[in-house]
């Protein structure tokens, strides 16, 4: 209930908080987001797939989607740097 509690109200204010907060470049300001909800997954997904060979497989889905969205972030990083010009 904690964890959930706890993913829930880090989401919200994600998405309540001003979207131009930060730079070009601050993908990362909510990133601490994922810990509670990367918790609570670990915590309730073996009890949804109690068979060893589902799991394995889920496990392996979630992290090559996590790989790609880390991918993506990894090459906008790698970008020159584009200022506004006021």
């Amino acid at each position: 209930m904690f964890l959930a509690l706890c993913t829930g109200l880090y989401w919200l204010f994600t998405f309540v908080w001003n979207p131009d907060y930060g730079g070009q470049r601050d993908w990362d300001l909510f990133s601490l987001a994922a810990i509670p909800a990367t918790l609570l997954l670990a915590r309730l997904l073996p009890r949804v797939l109690p068979d060893r060979g589902q799991l394995a497989e889920a496990a392996l889905m979630l992290t090559a989607v996590s790989a790609v969205h880390t991918s993506a972030w990894i090459y906008q990083n790698t970008l020159p740097w584009e200022w506004p010009v006021k």
